[in-house]
């Protein structure tokens, strides 16, 4: 087993489960023990078995409810809610999403890409869901990234198409149809940067580009 293998198993039985559970209690710090506790959760909420997505629930309600706001262990904690967030959305629960991308946005965590992540799952699953009231929060991130190149075709890709929804769901139909634009030509791009960076777009979401400008 490689050095780091122990905090990402793939499959969970209660053999691995007491292995994982000893090494984490000799982690020495808690900021190692919740990023371990996360990332083994991430793993398993990424399986298509749904008895293991459930273990990765609990793993990550489990480093929510019992590790303390400190601040070696915050950026732990906003990145299991984003997770969260990330699951529920893939999983079309876009109530269940708003809540944990407004509640990771409430964490002061330095500018990253995780936190922009964050406010553009916290725009499409505030759209998704009737969340009017989260609108001018997505607004003003918008305006804050006016004029912002992204590196990656993912995130430009992401960006164009939380623009777009916001802006139609507002009645700014010039402006959504211009990002709706951007988005698909994301789509027909080439990565310069790595091959794996190719936007995923769902039906759902080509759907709606494609409508918007029609």
């Amino acid at each position: 087993m490689a050095r780091d293998d122990w905090f990402r198993n793939k499959e969970w039985d209660d053999e691995i489960e007491l292995a994982f559970r000893t090494r984490l209690n000799r982690s020495r710090s808690l900021y190692n023990k919740t990023e371990y506790l996360r990332i083994q959760a991430d793993y398993l909420l990424a399986s298509s078995d749904h008895v293991l997505q459930g273990v990765g629930l609990s793993m990550m309600n489990e480093l929510l409810a019992d590790y303390p706001d400190i601040d070696y262990v915050i950026v732990n904690k906003f990145l299991a809610l984003v997770g969260l967030a990330d699951y529920f959305y893939t999983k079309m629960k876009y109530e269940d999403a708003f809540v944990h991308y407004r509640k990771a946005i409430g964490y002061d965590i330095k500018k990253t890409h995780h936190q922009e992540h964050a406010y553009r799952g916290l725009i499409k699953s505030a759209v998704l869901s009737k969340h009017e009231e989260a609108y001018p929060i997505g607004l003003n991130y918008l305006d804050s990234t006016d004029g912002l190149g992204f590196v990656f075709l993912s995130e430009a890709y992401d960006h164009s198409l939380a623009a777009a929804m916001l802006y139609d769901a507002v009645g700014e139909t010039d402006a959504a149809k211009d990002f709706a634009s951007l988005a698909l030509r994301s789509l027909e791009q080439e990565s310069k940067i790595h091959p794996k960076d190719k936007p995923a777009a769902s039906e759902k979401e080509l759907l709606f580009l494609v409508n918007l400008l029609s």
